[in-house]
């Protein structure tokens, strides 16, 4: 067996390296990832640290599909795609930095992801896309009827030899705790004062905005109905649309991931 040193072996997060799946229905899994390796660099000063091998373990029990995805200076972020698991698998995944030159074999990083935790967020609500924009690096565009809000990213932040943009804005801890919270409030402001959109009343029938007050409702005891009945001014249900920004906030624990992004001097 290959034995592993595993002396100052760091613990990464999620806003430094994140496995996220491929949509590929009835098809092998296929997944990308996003990197960001300043704490790694932070914590491993040795010059070679940039041939340290990046490797992703895929696995349900004792069945393992093993990734070199690269090195730390040249990861190779995909999309990559399984032999053995497929796209619905509830796969677990253990992502690995190692050294090959100092001591080889020694674990310099570790990222252990559960079963369906690298599908965890809050943006299956809100997709997110790169396109032209006037001078700013993101916004919220609505579509038509029927049609999700979506988040997106001016197409000058991408690279176009290495577009990272939006695996950036779906990993990255600092970006998704300011972006959150004023996507949700934008969204909600719109659909309750701008629109005046009530909420639907055929359950099979369901439209975007019905998801979104769904969403807001976990963090309202007062029902997004009455919001709607007779005598009810716009002005009226800001409170209701503050306390679903202040809800996904503190479920999202935002300020503790800024604060963390701040003191690491990111």
């Amino acid at each position: 067996m290959r034995r592993i040193n595993f002396t100052r072996r760091l613990k990464l997060a999620g806003n430094d390296v994140r496995f996220r799946r491929l949509p590929h229905p009835d098809g092998p899994l296929k997944f990308e990832l996003a990197i960001d390796f300043t704490r790694l660099k932070k914590c491993h000063t040795q010059p070679h640290v940039d041939e340290a091998i990046l490797v992703v373990e895929v696995y349900i029990g004792t069945r393992t599909e093993r990734f070199v995805c690269g090195t730390v200076g040249l990861p190779q972020l995909g999309p990559h795609q399984s032999k053995q698991f497929r796209d619905g698998d509830r796969v677990q995944v253990r992502v690995k930095v190692a050294d090959v030159a100092e001591a080889p074999g020694r674990l310099l990083a570790l990222r252990q992801i559960r079963a369906g935790e690298e599908d965890a967020t809050h943006q299956s609500l809100l997709p997110i896309d790169v396109r032209p924009l006037d001078g700013v690096p993101f916004k919220v565009e609505f579509g038509g009827q029927g049609e999700p809000p979506v988040l997106v990213l001016n197409d000058q932040l991408d690279d176009p030899n290495e577009p990272r943009a939006k695996l950036y804005a779906q990993s990255d801890k600092a970006f998704m705790a300011l972006a959150l919270p004023a996507a949700v409030r934008e969204i909600l402001t719109r659909y309750l004062i701008a629109e005046e959109t009530p909420p639907s009343d055929d359950e099979d029938e369901l439209q975007p905005h019905d998801e979104w007050y769904r969403f807001a409702q976990r963090f309202n005891s007062q029902p997004i109905q009455e919001l709607f009945r007779e005598g009810v001014e716009r002005i009226e249900r800001l409170p209701w649309i503050e306390s679903a920004v202040q809800g996904l906030a503190r479920d999202w624990n935002a300020v503790q991931k800024l604060k963390d992004v701040i003191q690491e001097g990111r």
